[in-house]
């Protein structure tokens, strides 16, 4: 029970924590360890776009199967050519959003790196573009002064690229041409070991 309480403490400060944004933590926070624990991909449910209309079931597993190859980009990249370890966690419960999913992982695994992939569509009288998202999050461990083990997730970095734009702008370009910007870019900004 006591092992189950402290799960459940766990899930709550790491959701409070995302759902906070983080403000606090510098912006600037790079990983001082290179991931030597390991990064989370999260993507799947609740990181990609809903629809109302049972027509755009389809198109909501087509997102899912663009999140999933997504991520094995990304996961295969930072293992091969970074020597980082790499896992994905794609949420496929569409009752679970991505909050709770990222709480309920974290409670399971301990790693030093989040990645989220996000698939957003702004359809309006201006605009109809689906985005693709990439944000990376350090997270650092500690004690508090109680002895009690905390965790900070940093404000790391976010890439925000065109995945279907006006003209099909983006339908073209290879979806690992996107994630080896975004993991070029970690690897510059001193996120990810060379």
């Amino acid at each position: 029970m006591k092992n189950f309480l402290k799960s459940l403490t766990l899930v709550f400060v790491i959701s409070a924590l995302t759902l906070a944004g983080c403000a606090s933590v510098p912006e600037n926070v790079a990983n001082p360890d290179k991931n030597k624990l390991g990064i989370l991909i999260f993507a799947g449910e609740g990181f990609n776009p809903t629809y109302d209309d049972p027509q755009d079931q389809k198109v909501k597993a087509t997102w899912l199967e663009t999140s999933k190859k997504l991520t094995e980009y990304l996961e295969a990249e930072i293992e091969q050519e970074h020597h980082t370890d790499a896992e994905q966690a794609i949420n496929l419960n569409s009752r679970t959003d991505s909050n709770t999913f990222i709480a309920q992982q974290f409670a399971q695994k301990r790693v030093d790196g989040l990645i989220q992939v996000r698939i957003s569509h702004i359809k309006n009288t201006s605009e109809n573009t689906i985005y693709l998202k990439l944000a990376y999050n350090a997270v650092q461990y500690g004690k508090n002064e109680q002895g009690g083990d905390t965790m900070i997730i940093g404000k790391g970095i976010e890439e925000k690229y065109t995945l279907v734009g006006v003209n099909f702008e983006g339908s073209k370009t290879p979806l690992n041409y996107f994630t080896h910007d975004f993991i070029r870019k970690l690897s510059q900004k001193g996120f990810i070991a060379d």
